[in-house]
Parts: C-alpha cells; sequence; structure tokens
C-alpha cells in the first residue's frame, strides 16, 4: 500500500499543475492541496468511526475498492476535473486505510502494539520509497503521468492481492464488544 499511495500522491499534485497550465482553467495552487487536507481529515474520522464498528476485513475491502476507483480516475481521465475528482476520491480513503490498520494492529498485539507498529511503519516507508521511485522512473521512461498512475494502481493491486491472500483468522474482528 505504501508504494501505490507514495507514487500517487508524489505525482497527482504534479500532474494537477501540468493539466492545468494547458488547460483553460487553471487547477494548481491551493486548491488540490485544501481539498486533500479538507477530505484527509473527514477520512480519518469516517474510517476511524467505522473501523469501531465493522470487520476489519470487510473494511479494508471497502478502502482498497474505493482508492482502486480513484486511481483508475486519474488513469482515465486526464482532464484538471478528472485529476480533482481522482485527488477528492483518494483524499476520502487515504487515512482510512492508516486508521483501519492501525486500530487493528493496536486491538490484536495489546503491549506490544508499539513493536508491530514500528514493524509496519519501516515497511510501509519501504514500500514508500520504492513507490516513489517507481513512479518517477516510470514519468521519465515514458514522459507520461498517465504511466505512473498505472503503476500506483499495478502496486495497488498487489497489496490486495497479498491482503486477501491472507487467511481471515489473521486479523482480528473490528467490532465493539
Amino acid at each position: 500500500y505504501g508504494a501505490s499511495y507514495a507514487s500517487f500522491l508524489t505525482y497527482i499534485f504534479a500532474y494537477i499543475a501540468e493539466a492545468g497550465r494547458t488547460a483553460a482553467g487553471t487547477a494548481g495552487g491551493a486548491g488540490p492541496w485544501l481539498i486533500f487536507g479538507t477530505l484527509s481529515i473527514v477520512s480519518t474520522l469516517a474510517w476511524g468511526w467505522a473501523s469501531d464498528r465493522a470487520e476489519l476485513r470487510k473494511l479494508l475491502v471497502c478502502n482498497y475498492l474505493l482508492t482502486t476507483m480513484a486511481i483508475g480516475v486519474a488513469v482515465a481521465f486526464r482532464s484538471s476535473s478528472g485529476l480533482m475528482l481522482s485527488l477528492a476520491l483518494y483524499s476520502l480513503c487515504f487515512f482510512g486505510y492508516i486508521m483501519v490498520i492501525g486500530g487493528a494492529i493496536v486491538k490484536a498485539t495489546g503491549s506490544l502494539s508499539s513493536v508491530f507498529m514500528g514493524k509496519i511503519t519501516l515497511i510501509h516507508t519501504i514500500g514508500q520509497v520504492a513507490g516513489a521511485l517507481g513512479g518517477g522512473m516510470a514519468r521519465d521512461h515514458t514522459g507520461s503521468f498517465t504511466d505512473v498512475f498505472v503503476f500506483s494502481l499495478a502496486t495497488l493491486l498487489v497489496s490486495s492481492a497479498l491482503f486477501m491472500a491472507a487467511p481471515a483468522g489473521m486479523a482480528p474482528r473490528m467490532q465493539t464488544q
């Protein structure tokens, strides 16, 4: 997931700015950052609330589906408005994934949660570095931001497949007792 999100977020803002310069209207400036920040806060609250009430696997499937749709919009629609829609949808799931996984780790590991959060953060950071690097290489080699988002989508699908391949009993149920 770290590779997918780093390749998406590292380059979506550059793509929006580039599209804004070539389009009739401008989509650059503070607007994309305002949308991302505001909707990310909403995402945190909504997914945090849901993680206290829903089963982990179903919740993450919903998050993966929304993330897939958001990145798919960036791949399919190259207009400024399509990119802004992609960013808005992505913002609604970005911190949600972190909230759900963080909550699951704390509930599953109890007093050792800080150790496991450290391990997950390390793995996620390695993914982020790979994602930013892979996205940059895709942009440099093809000259296309679309290929960056195809890379992001591919890494997201790999992450999703790994999650779905894990036995269902490995994750705690995320329901309030």
